[in-house]
């Protein structure tokens, strides 16, 4: 069996090589939450021909905490695809609809007098 070894020039270049790679993927990418966010979005605006044959096969996309109005362009936008999509967390940017918690009926609150 034959025993490598490494000169310690050769392990530090590795190193260094290494630390500047991931600096620049970093610098790139701070918020990994934003890749995601635009990952997302592009899906949803303009799927690849992979993301469309899903569909037609039946797969939902569950796009999650996009704003709500997003959540329009898209409906409006892609009206034939909208039984493949899933919107969970939707952000409200609607000021108006912010103003009075008091008004706000909770998700799944109904009207009907004869709930206990």
């Amino acid at each position: 069996m034959t025993a490598y070894t490494i000169q310690p020039a050769t392990r530090l270049i590795a190193v260094v090589t290494a630390l500047i790679m991931t600096q620049s993927v970093l610098a790139r990418h701070e918020d990994p939450s934003k890749l995601f966010d635009s990952w997302q979005v592009k899906t949803l605006y303009q799927p690849g021909k992979f993301q469309l044959e899903r569909e037609a096969k039946g797969s939902v996309m569950i796009y999650d905490r996009l704003s709500d109005s997003q959540v329009n362009k898209a409906m409006d936008a892609n009206f034939g695809r909208i039984e493949n999509m899933m919107f969970t967390r939707i952000q409200v940017s609607d000021a108006s609809e912010t103003k009075s918690s008091s008004n706000k009926k909770s998700v799944g609150a109904s009207d009907s007098q004869d709930c206990d």
